[in-house]
């Protein structure tokens, strides 16, 4: 975490993008996501994520491979649209199943993370990396 801020802090050096108030906020930050939602907290963290984490996800499995293989079904997705000639009908349903993966495996990134304490801040960049990618796409 230290590199990061210290790369920050130089960077802001260079660049007036960064007051240096901005900065010493930046040392306090903890990411942190709430879900308020009935059907997240009632259905989807009950039914399909708690599953999914206690019975096929291995502790030892890192949250940055997760987080990796949630963007290679976004490429997987993308590469069907290009070839939607030869699944003809199907594009949809499986652009659709690529995409859920993704959804997936965004959710258990974070989860596992917090199930071996090993979050980072660099598997967080990977992770919001991986979400911009799949919003500009």
């Amino acid at each position: 975490m230290k590199s990061i801020l210290n790369f920050v802090h130089d960077f802001s050096l260079k660049c007036p993008f960064f007051p240096e108030k901005s900065l010493e906020t930046l040392k306090e930050y903890k990411y942190q996501a709430i879900d308020n939602s009935i059907v997240g907290k009632y259905f989807y963290q009950d039914f399909i994520i708690n599953p999914v984490m206690n019975h096929l996800v291995p502790k030892w499995v890192a949250p940055n491979v997760i987080t990796t293989s949630g963007g290679i079904f976004i490429v997987l997705a993308l590469f069907t649209v290009y070839l939607s000639n030869i699944f003809g009908s199907f594009t949809h349903l499986i652009i659709g199943l690529l995409f859920y993966m993704y959804v997936l495996f965004d959710t258990l990134d974070g989860k596992q993370a917090r199930k071996t304490g090993s979050g980072s801040p660099l598997g967080e960049l990977m992770d919001h990396g991986v979400d911009v990618l799949v919003m500009e796409h």
